[in-house]
């Protein structure tokens, strides 16, 4: 299976696609130069040492502007 990186941006609430693509490498999966993550069971491996994750300074301004409503539809 397929799925766009792009995709998995906006929904896991990555800065960008260059720490998506980290996160899914680091993980076994195999990101293509057309930004298509492979999700497959054979691929994907849980690592002894976890992901380093970045604070998400877009996503915290861009809710720090917004009404409560606003935010509420953003997921």
């Amino acid at each position: 299976m397929q799925y766009p990186l792009t995709e998995l941006v906006r929904l896991l609430a990555f800065e960008d696609g260059t720490e998506a693509r980290e996160f899914c490498e680091h993980h076994g999966l195999t990101v293509t130069n057309e930004g298509l993550v492979h999700m497959g069971k054979t691929g994907f491996v849980d690592p002894e040492i976890a992901f380093s994750m970045h604070r998400a300074a877009r996503l915290i301004r861009s809710k720090q502007t917004a009404s409560l409503g606003e935010v509420s539809r953003t997921f």
